[in-house]
């Protein structure tokens, strides 16, 4: 499942870097955008320093032809005013319903526009004539136009008499009137036409702006979410790395817990066929091995599959109400024999349970817990209690003791079991809950397979509670059991009990017993 996760993760990773790289590609288009347009902007302003010239020196030439009546002043004055002219052939080509941009390119050259620039102002002519800024610019322009078209047409009227020197012609007179209100016009014009293109500039300006803004804000939030995802990736790999490693050493120690009881049992089965002169006693001892070691390899594998049905969430549990005296009582009489013989006591709000006289089974655990009801299930919490007991006594020192606390809320209770061992340091407490990790304990004399805490966990996180150790070396160690509260502790049903004296008639008694819980 991991690497199933991992490969969505990095198909997932795939396609946020198909958008990551169109996002850069389209923040670079729209740089160029950007770059292109104000260089167009910039060739329109150059190109209208060139249509003002033009049309300044067209007029200086043509008062020197007035005067003059020389022709060569008349030729200089046709060849200034060309260039305006040319950009208004070149206006005119781009507005024509399908543009003819190779004729206005020649239109924009031949009014003395660079050839670099002239790419960028189609482009700009075609693509943004519709819009404010643009579509005053060229309402400016085209009157200008307009303006030179006049002073040509007045020019050419008076020139016949100009050349006769019939300065006092009504064609004359009107170019010398007219000529002074031309200029002012077109200056003005020329004037609000650099305007506009200044305001254009900086429309477009702020516009690109806000897009380029917009567009890198994109990027930052999707390279952000490239970063978290390639981090997120990062981690799961490690993840992965670490649980295939677990699963290394978990199959590695399982092994070897699986292979000491089967040797044995192997061994002394060969010693059975082999030794045919061993007494009845000597075979007996070494079935008794063999059933031990069988034993041992059972709870070991029905502990291997109780952990793997609580980590996979298909552990069978049958919740119902219980006392937790009665449970402690029940998991004392199978941890005893072990204390006496580590030489261990148990406690109870400070006094210590005498657990060698029959007369005090009953006030084992009343004294701090015959009235806590929990919901749990009744078999899973006895073997959780036995595991946390018995890694109490094992773990502990001679003349130490095992103690019970337990504290209660509205709706759950926490029960505590603390020993006087020797505890587990910081470091060790990082692997605290892996499989088979016996933290050390495996070169020491104490018996154990490394699963019980871990296992105790599961089942109480199965059952809705919580299990949690603390502890510091050399200070013992304590294990903490959350459980729900019952709010109904009459629900459990007492059996019938009968005395020892009664007897059945009739025959011999036939009893069928069934049981759906796991014995």
């Amino acid at each position: 499942m991991p690497i199933i996760q991992l490969l969505k993760h990095l198909a997932g990773l795939r396609s946020v870097t198909a958008v990551f790289v169109a996002i850069v590609l389209l923040q670079v288009a729209v740089a160029a955008v950007s770059i292109d347009m104000l260089s167009s902007v910039r060739g329109y302003v150059a190109a209208e320093s060139l249509y003002s010239k033009g049309q300044k020196d067209a007029l200086l030439y043509l008062k020197d032809y007035i005067q003059s009546r020389n022709e060569l002043d008349y030729q200089q004055f046709i060849r200034a005013l060309n260039i305006p002219l040319g950009d208004r052939a070149a206006r005119e080509a781009l507005e024509l319903p399908v543009p003819d941009k190779v004729a206005a390119r020649l239109r924009l050259l031949a009014g003395g526009n660079d050839d670099e620039d002239v790419g960028g102002m189609i482009r700009l002519f075609v693509c943004c004539h519709n819009l404010p800024f643009m579509a005053k610019a060229i309402a400016i322009w085209r009157e200008a136009d307009d303006a030179i078209d006049e002073m040509h047409d007045l020019v050419e009227r008076a020139r016949p008499h100009i050349y006769t020197g019939d300065l006092g012609a009504d064609a004359v007179r009107e170019l010398n009137a007219r000529t002074p209100l031309l200029n002012e016009r077109l200056s003005r014009l020329e004037r609000n036409f650099s305007d506009s293109l200044g305001m254009a500039a900086r429309e477009a300006q702020r516009w690109l702006i806000g897009v380029n803004l917009a567009v890198a804000l994109i990027l930052v939030a999707m390279g952000g979410g490239f970063l978290r995802r390639c981090w997120r990736i990062f981690k799961e790999r490690e993840a992965l790395e670490a649980s295939n490693l677990a699963r290394t050493e978990f199959l590695s120690r399982m092994s070897h817990e699986l292979r000491t009881p089967l040797n044995a049992v192997l061994g002394f089965a060969t010693l059975l066929r082999t030794d045919t002169a061993a007494t009845l006693n000597a075979q007996l001892e070494r079935v008794r091995h063999i059933e031990d070691a069988g034993q041992h390899l059972l709870a070991l594998v029905n502990d291997i599959l109780d952990l793997a049905r609580a980590e996979s969430g298909h552990l069978t549990l049958s919740l119902e109400t219980v006392n937790l005296g009665e449970l402690i009582d029940e998991a004392l009489a199978l941890v005893t024999p072990m204390a006496q013989l580590a030489e261990v006591t148990f406690r109870a709000q400070g006094v210590d349970l005498n657990l060698s006289r029959p007369a005090s089974k009953e006030s084992r655990a009343s004294s701090f817990a015959k009235d806590v009801w929990l919901i749990a299930d009744r078999l899973r919490l006895r073997q959780v209690l036995v595991n946390v007991m018995s890694n109490a006594v094992k773990y502990n020192r001679p003349g130490g003791y095992v103690a019970f606390d337990c504290k209660q809320t509205a709706e759950s209770c926490v029960l505590s079991i603390s020993d006087t061992g020797v505890g587990i340091t910081a470091r060790q407490m990082n692997d605290l809950f892996q499989p088979f990790n016996r933290l050390g304990a495996e070169r020491s004399r104490v018996e154990g397979v490394g699963i019980g805490l871990v296992l105790s966990r599961g089942l109480l996180e199965a059952m809705g509670g919580g299990f949690a150790i603390e502890s510091a070396a050399g200070q013992g160690t304590v294990a903490k059991m959350k459980l729900s509260l019952s709010s109904c502790p009459h629900a459990v049903n007492t059996p019938e009990t009968y005395e020892s004296g009664t007897t059945v008639t009739g025959g011999r008694l036939r009893v069928l017993y069934a049981e759906d819980n796991e014995v």
